[in-house]
């Protein structure tokens, strides 16, 4: 009986194919897909778009409760960071009702709340990064934020 070696010589290259394609697959200059890259529909851009948002209010809580816990022991600051905070959400939501405005007849489809999210994202993102600013000012930066230490 004859042994077909082609079939054996197969066999032993198999593991080698397989290990190369994990190293191809797994490249670490291999982009990232966004969500944007693969979205086609406009159910999966408005998607994409709360994902950005999402992102971005994640970001910004972060950085606000450590501004919180940074100034723990002090409650004039921790209140007036509050009320700042608030102060920002509502400008926030009045500047998305002026952009997008009810008005009888006036219609914006389908786009609409990919449109919201990413202009809330937008804004987010710029408060998460004034937070951060307000988090790590520095003694010496006269115009950084810096509140007097509580006596």
């Amino acid at each position: 009986m004859k042994t077909q070696p082609a079939a054996s010589a197969q066999w032993s290259i198999l593991p080698a194919l397989l290990m190369m394609a994990l190293l191809l697959q797994e490249t670490p200059n291999k982009k990232q897909e966004s969500c944007w890259d693969t979205a086609k529909t406009q159910v999966e851009m408005n998607e994409c778009a709360v994902q950005e948002y999402r992102a971005a209010d994640a970001e910004m809580h972060r950085s606000y409760e450590a501004l919180l816990g940074k100034h723990r022991e002090d409650t004039a600051v921790v209140d007036k960071l509050k009320a700042a905070q608030g102060a920002w959400l509502a400008y926030r939501d009045a500047h998305l009702e002026a952009n997008y405005p009810e008005i009888q007849g006036r219609s914006y489809g389908s786009l609409l709340p990919m449109c919201q999210q990413l202009v809330m994202a937008r804004l987010t993102e710029e408060r998460a990064r004034i937070l951060k600013e307000m988090l790590s000012s520095k003694e010496g930066d006269t115009c950084a934020y810096d509140p007097p230490e509580a006596k």
